[in-house]
Parts: C-alpha cells; sequence; structure tokens
C-alpha cells in the first residue's frame, strides 16, 4: 500500500461511532481494584511486564491484560494516541488475540496508519479461528481508503462468518449508494431479531421512505442510535 494513503482522511461515510462499537467489550471481566494505598503502575511499567511475560513465553496475567487495556482506553480518551499505541502494541505481541489486534488497529487508523492497520489485520487472519470482526474491521479499513467494493467484499465475507456488525455497516454504505433494495434486506435482517436493534429500525424506516427529493438517500443510523 502506498504512503500516500496514511495521508488521506476517513471517508465521509465510516464514522468513529462505526469504529469504536467494535473495540468495545472485547476483553471481559473488571479491571483490578488496587491495594489501599498503592499507586496505579507506570505506563512503562506496564510494557514491561508485558514484554517480560512475552519473552518467557507466557499469557499475561488477566489482570494485567486489564490493566493495560484499560490504560489504554484513557490515554485515547485523553487523545494520547501515541502512547496508548505503545501499550497496544506490546499487549498484543503478548497475548495475539483478535480483541487486541482489532484494539491496535483502531489506534493506528487514528494516527492515520493505515497500511499498519491492515498489516496487523491480514497477520491477525492468518491465526485467527474466528475472524468474523477482523473482516469487518478490513471492511471499515478499506472504506476508509475510499474503496467501497472492496469493502462490501470484505463486509459480506463477515456477515458469512457470523458477524454482528457488518449488516450494518453494509447496510449503511448501500443506503448511501442508493441501493434502497439492498439496503432493505441487510436492515431487514436486524428487523427480524427479538427484539430489533434500534438501527436496524431506523434504516428499515429510511429505505421505505427512499430518496429526499432531488437529493441523494438519507444518511444510515448512526450505530447503537
Amino acid at each position: 500500500m502506498k504512503a500516500a494513503l496514511q495521508r488521506r482522511k476517513l471517508a465521509p461515510g465510516l464514522t468513529a461511532a462505526a469504529l469504536l462499537a467494535l473495540a468495545g467489550g472485547l476483553l471481559p471481566g473488571q479491571a483490578p481494584p488496587g491495594a489501599a494505598g498503592q499507586r496505579p503502575p507506570q505506563d512503562a511499567e506496564l510494557v514491561g511486564a508485558l514484554k517480560a511475560a512475552q519473552s518467557r513465553g507466557q499469557e499475561p496475567e488477566r489482570s494485567l491484560q486489564q490493566t493495560a487495556f484499560d490504560r489504554a482506553r484513557e490515554l485515547i480518551a485523553a487523545g494520547r494516541y501515541g502512547e496508548a499505541r505503545e501499550l497496544q502494541a506490546a499487549l498484543h505481541a503478548a497475548v495475539g488475540a483478535d480483541w487486541s489486534a482489532l484494539d491496535l488497529s483502531l489506534t493506528e487508523i487514528r494516527l492515520s496508519r493505515l497500511d499498519a492497520a491492515e498489516a496487523l489485520l491480514l497477520e491477525q487472519l492468518r491465526r485467527s479461528s474466528a475472524p468474523a470482526e477482523l473482516w469487518n474491521q478490513l471492511g471499515l479499513l478499506a472504506l476508509a481508503q475510499e474503496r467501497p467494493e472492496q469493502a462490501a467484499s470484505a463486509w459480506a465475507r463477515a456477515l458469512r462468518l457470523g458477524s454482528e456488525n457488518a449488516g450494518l455497516s453494509l447496510a449503511r454504505l448501500r443506503l448511501q449508494q442508493g441501493r434502497i433494495d439492498a439496503a432493505l434486506a441487510l436492515f431487514r435482517q436486524g428487523v427480524d431479531r427479538e427484539p430489533p436493534p434500534a438501527w436496524s429500525l431506523a434504516g428499515w424506516a429510511l429505505c421505505l421512505l427512499g430518496p429526499e427529493p432531488g437529493g441523494a438517500p438519507a444518511a444510515g443510523p448512526e450505530p447503537g442510535g
């Protein structure tokens, strides 16, 4: 992938909410409570502990994983993406899980390192046993690179593998392209759930309303809306 892709902005149809929805809830459990009066570990200490576990060929303890995961989220919330990336990279190197690859790839995208995000996801695909959400993420990345049909292909594959997120992404894309019948069929899959997600009902309604007079179809609903 050419370096110029790194300078591209996210495509208009790619929302921050669509990206962030993928990373939520991927690591179960609560952050471990700290001992009374004990200071929280510094970022360098967390990175060092993760690298030490990796060097021993051992998976880090779940409490360490959770602490590093939560600390990276704090850094992202503060806009400190470079520091978050260092911590997430150490975490992914130590655990090699789909959730850690997805989380790190989101930060790479925030840093406009689109080629790095793609390489990371493709590498994870080679060792994943349940790659549905990796394909969904590759679809989001392709859309960020202004390759909508490659995005659609990745989302279709993710859907076949059981992704719960790809249907929304693909439905929104088809709606924005004016392909109402295709969008309607995809939103219908959500409407048939019990209970149906709010986005599927909103998207279904937009499809039935059709494009605004003299204009393009209205944008689809935001994820989680």
